[in-house]
């Protein structure tokens, strides 16, 4: 038996459902929702990253090994989105030249290859997120791969009230390059953190220990809410912060402590597919929500708006998969 099969038949269908609920629910981010709508999927990037420390598989804690696993994670994430941001570019400007228009800026160019929330064309700085988070594991596994789920609620609150001093730490700080660059990194590191800790244990904790878990998130933003008034996460996303943590937290943990209701629905073709293609499908998606941006203010076509985005995106992912089909497997890999 090859060792693809045997990859395929041990793989775990129920991250392969987390993942794609990840993916579709950021396309509703994307698609400009209604607002009780949006506001609850707001836990979909945490979900992702929670994902992937799912899937983390441990290595040895020296040098070699820990520069391999982040050249390999560098590549496998960066690669993707280079080609996207390359070829999205290349078109826009070759239009903005046809049609005498300016949309796009070298600074755009330049931000959008750094992964940055602006200057860029957005929605590729979770592409960051992702990036930095994998690049980190190897040094977060080691501090919290003992703990209990009580050290682990209580290093959460520690997470979220070190990310509040230090965003209001770095605020204050004059230079607004040294602010800007600390906040893009240090603050989504340590804020983020906190998901890829519930990644690396959700799986082994028992099914009590899971509800404790997403009890005691659940019962943080019910406290922060009462306490701030703020019931929008949203609000506390860039950099991620207060109730955009406890409700990813929250929202991450009952999608996950859900698994013996779902499972039946998770081993679903169509999940295996969105998770398997989760990365090229999102930079994808991206391509038609600025095609539609002139309607971006028609509330009413919602629905419409979402089906038109995924299904432009499942038909460039596609396109794109069979163009790269019969490239060499070694470059294949990288590009997939």
């Amino acid at each position: 038996m090859s060792s693809s099969v045997v990859k395929e038949e041990t793989r775990d269908s129920y991250i392969d459902f987390l993942r794609a609920v990840g993916l579709l629910l950021l396309v509703v981010a994307h698609t400009w929702a209604p607002l009780t709508l949006s506001t609850i999927r707001t836990f979909d990037v945490p979900l992702m990253v929670i994902v992937s420390a799912m899937c983390y598989k441990p290595i040895k804690q020296d040098f070699h090994s820990i520069k391999k696993y982040m050249w390999k994670r560098f590549l496998r994430i960066y690669i993707p989105v280079f080609i996207f941001v390359n070829l999205f570019f290349l078109l826009t400007w070759v239009l903005e030249g046809h049609y005498d228009l300016t949309y796009y800026s070298v600074y755009h160019y330049i931000g959008s290859l750094f992964l940055l929330n602006h200057p860029s064309i957005g929605y590729v700085w979770i592409m960051r997120v992702f990036l930095m988070m994998a690049l980190v594991l190897p040094f977060i596994f080691p501090i919290f791969r003992k703990m209990n789920v009580l050290q682990l609620v209580i290093s959460f609150i520690c997470i979220i009230l070190l990310q509040e001093f230090m965003i209001n730490l770095f605020t204050s700080i004059p230079n607004v390059i040294i602010r800007y660059m600390l906040s893009e990194t240090v603050l989504y590191i340590i804020g983020y953190s906190l998901f890829t800790v519930i990644g690396l244990h959700i799986n082994k904790l028992s099914k009590s220990k899971g509800m404790i878990l997403t009890i005691s998130g659940l019962l943080g933003c019910c406290l922060y809410i009462i306490l701030t008034g703020n019931w929008f996460p949203q609000a506390d996303k860039y950099p991620p912060h207060g109730l955009y943590l406890l409700w990813g937290w929250t929202g991450s943990c009952i999608l996950i402590t859900c698994k013996p209701i779902l499972q039946k629905i998770a081993t679903w073709n169509f999940w295996s597919y969105l998770s398997k293609n989760s990365m090229w499908i999102y930079l994808w998606h991206i391509v038609p929500i600025y095609i539609m941006l002139p309607i971006n203010n028609r509330p009413d076509y919602w629905i419409e708006r979402y089906v038109i985005v995924l299904g432009v995106a499942l038909i460039l992912n596609f396109i794109y998969h069979k163009c790269i089909s019969r490239l060499p497997s070694y470059v294949h890999k990288y590009i997939s």
